[in-house]
Formats: structure tokens, sequence, C-alpha cells
């Protein structure tokens, strides 16, 4: 595996903004969302929701999703109610973010995620009428992980 992460640290990511595909993660202290959104054809895809062990999340896992999708960049939520608003939440994404940087070499932004999840259940909702299907709340947060990357594509474009 150690291989397979040095090789992706050198793979080519200076692509122009608009190029590229970003990993967003929705970071929480129990479950971590993450999908993938795609610049150019503007399409996100929820990958998975991963469990995290008091904001610990499980390196292992999200190292597989990274080598399979190799994005260009990672894209992190930080919730942000109020201006200067700080928590335990907050460091700790701060550091995940800070990790993710340095360990697989690739720039990571951390937005505002501000009403993802209301947004992401409300989408959930939409989805398992239109599919006539229960939705799984474990998916909430990897639907929330697509709306932080809508929102930055959003501000970006």
């Amino acid at each position: 595996m150690e291989n397979k992460i040095k090789q992706f640290r050198l793979l080519n990511f200076n692509k122009l903004i608009g190029k590229r595909r970003i990993m967003s993660f929705d970071f929480g202290m129990s479950k971590i969302g993450i999908a993938i959104g795609n610049e150019v054809s503007k399409n996100i895809t929820s990958i998975k929701t991963i469990i995290a062990k008091k904001g610990k999340p499980d390196i292992n896992n999200i190292t597989y999703l990274i080598l399979k999708w190799k994005p260009d960049m990672f894209l992190i939520g930080i919730p942000k109610y109020k201006k200067n608003y700080k928590s335990k939440l907050i460091r700790i994404i701060k550091e995940f973010a800070n990790f993710m940087k340095y360990y697989f070499s690739r720039p990571c932004k951390i937005i505002n995620e501000f009403g993802s999840t209301l947004e992401a259940k409300s989408i959930a909702k939409e989805r398992s009428n239109f599919f006539k299907c229960k939705y799984n709340k474990m998916d909430i947060n990897s639907i929330s992980a697509e709306v932080i990357c809508y929102m930055f594509f959003e501000k970006i474009f």
C-alpha cells in the first residue's frame, strides 16, 4: 500500500481550475461522508460513508478510496455557524485537512458547509420517493459531501 501511495503522490495534479477531480468530505465525529466531483462535467457522486471513532477516521479506508478515484484536490466542509466559531470538531477537521494535504500531496480546501446536512436530507427523501425505497441514514453523510462539492462548484464557476 505504501508504494501505491508514493506513486499517487508523484502523479501530476497541477491541473487548471475547471479540469480537476475533487474528493469532498463531510467530516463528523462518528461518520464521514465522501463524494467525488468532476469540474469538467459538473457531475458529483456519493462514494461512501465511513465510520469514525471519536473524530478519528479509518485512514486505510480513505486511502483505498483515494487510490481508486485519484482526486486532484480535497475539499472538506467545516460547520461555521457564527463568525469566529470554535469547537473541538473544527480543530479536528483542520488537523484532518493538514494530514490530507501533506500525506497525499494534494491541495486541500476547507469551505463552510452550513446547511449541507439539511439539504442532504431533502435530497435523500427525493431520491427515496423517486426510486420507491427507504433511504439509509448512512447515505446522508455521503450526500452531504455531494452538497459540499456542489457548493464549491457554485462558488468558483
